[in-house]
């Protein structure tokens, strides 16, 4: 992908970040995808949709982000459980035939 001719790249303070970041955390729930959140707040701050979402991403705060970090977290503790249940078979196993 090329950067077109006319293009201008401009600088967002940290502070403009912040309170973007945390307009989208306070009131993302109520539009109807937190795209369209990502695509109203930005506009106003002055930024791109992409760059408060990838903001929003690295700070681990995108909704799909914490989502899937959460569902991996569940598959993790489940995979635990069985993984010692299976260790405890084993040595139950282990007991019975010496």
């Amino acid at each position: 992908m090329t950067t077109p001719e006319n293009f201008v790249p401009t600088h967002v303070n940290s502070e403009a970040k912040a309170k973007a970041i945390a307009e989208f955390e306070q009131n993302w729930l109520d539009y109807n995808s937190a795209t369209a959140a990502a695509i109203d707040i930005a506009q106003r701050w002055g930024m791109g949709k992409t760059t408060l979402v990838d903001w929003l991403r690295a700070e681990g705060k995108w909704p799909a982000t914490a989502q899937r970090l959460s569902s991996l977290e569940r598959e993790n503790a489940r995979l635990r459980r069985v993984n010692e249940q299976l260790r405890q078979r084993l040595a139950d196993l282990g007991e019975e035939h010496p």
